[in-house]
C-alpha cells in the first residue's frame, strides 16, 4: 500500500509540503512522519524519492536546523523524522550518488549538538560498505576529516536527543572513518 501511495503523487505532494517556504507547523510535521514511514521499508520509494529530487530536499530541510536548535519538542521530532527519512534513502545506491551531488559537503558533523549527532548518522549511512567508497573519497576530498577528528577526541558526555548514547555516538564517528569504509 505504501508503495502505491507513492506511486500515486503522495511521495510528491510530501515533498512539495516540506519544502513550501512557510513556517513550522503541525502539517510538516506529519508530512515529515509519513514521509519518513514511506520510505522505511520500500526500495521502491526511495529510487521514487531519489528521482523526484527528494534527496535535495531533505538536504535543504534539515540544513535549517544546522545553526539553531529545534525551538520545540515537535520540531525536533520533525528533524529527526527529516534525518531518518534521508539515512533510509542511503540505503539505496543510487541515492548515495545523487547526494554526493547534492547539498551534501564537509559540514555535514559541524552544527548544534542536536544537528551533530543526527548528521553523523547520516554520514555513517553514507559512507558505510564498499558501494561508499566514492563517498569516503569525496568526504576525505573536501576534507571532513577536520569535522570527524575532534569527535574522536572527546565525545560529548550527554547527547540530548532521546535514544542517543555516547556509545551510539562513538560508533557513528568510528564507522564515519573512511579506512573502515571498505577502501
Amino acid at each position: 500500500m505504501c508503495e502505491e501511495a507513492a506511486q500515486q503523487g503522495l511521495l510528491r505532494w510530501l515533498l512539495k509540503r516540506l519544502k513550501a517556504k512557510m513556517p513550522f507547523d503541525a502539517n510538516k510535521l506529519y508530512c515529515s512522519e509519513v514521509l519518513a514511514i514511506l520510505l522505511q521499508d520500500s526500495d521502491a520509494n526511495r529510487a521514487l524519492l531519489g528521482e523526484l529530487e527528494g534527496i535535495d530536499v531533505l538536504l535543504k530541510q534539515v540544513s535549517a536546523f544546522k545553526r539553531r536548535n529545534p525551538s520545540t519538542a515537535e520540531e525536533q521530532e520533525m528533524m529527526e523524522n527529516l534525518f531518518d527519512a534521508l539515512c533510509s534513502c542511503l540505503l539505496l545506491r543510487s541515492n548515495r550518488e545523487r547526494f554526493l551531488k547534492g547539498e551534501a559537503d564537509e559540514s555535514h558533523a559541524q552544527g548544534k549538538a542536536g544537528f551533530r549527532s543526527s548528521a553523523l548518522k547520516v554520514l555513517d549511512h553514507a559512507l558505510l560498505g564498499p558501494e561508499g567508497s566514492d563517498s569516503c573519497h569525496q568526504f576525505v576530498d573536501i576534507l571532513g576529516l577536520r569535522t570527524i577528528f575532534p569527535l574522536f577526541m572527546k565525545s560529548p558526555k550527554k547527547i540530548r536527543k532521546a535514544g542517543s548514547t555516547e556509545k551510539e555516538h562513538e560508533e557513528h564517528s568510528a564507522r564515519s572513518w573512511p579506512p573502515s569504509c571498505g577502501t
